[in-house]
């Protein structure tokens, strides 16, 4: 697989792979310059770079580029806000679908007995 920060982006906000990979914490600043040094004097694509370096696992790439900045970089007339809250309402859809099992799973569990001293009440009398 290709990869390349320098690659041309598909909208105005295109931002190189570098940035993602310091944004989610995977590379430092100074990390990202020494992959670039390293690019232009053996035109390797970034990505491969950081991946024969070490800092980087080949699959994580490949899942950033296909997950997160090709998909980022074909809407065009999406600001990261609007891209940011639609991750927002999939999150809030992803809990809802979770609460909805959650209760279903507590709906399905047999009724405790209130002399139970698992459930820590007891009657008195």
């Amino acid at each position: 697989m290709k990869y390349s920060s320098s690659s041309p982006p598909l909208t105005k906000n295109g931002k190189p792979l570098g940035a993602y990979l310091v944004e989610a914490g995977l590379l430092s600043e100074a990390q990202v310059g020494v992959a670039l040094a390293d690019q232009d004097t053996t035109a390797l694509p970034f990505g491969e770079i950081v991946v024969k370096r070490g800092w980087v696992k080949e699959q994580t790439i490949e899942y950033l580029m296909q997950k997160v900045i090709m998909p980022e970089r074909s809407v065009p007339n999406k600001t990261f806000s609007e891209l940011e809250a639609g991750l927002v309402r999939q999150k809030v859809t992803f809990g809802s679908r979770r609460q909805e099992r959650l209760t279903r799973q507590e709906s399905a569990k047999p009724a405790q007995k209130s002399d139970d001293p698992s459930t820590g009440i007891s009657w008195i009398g």
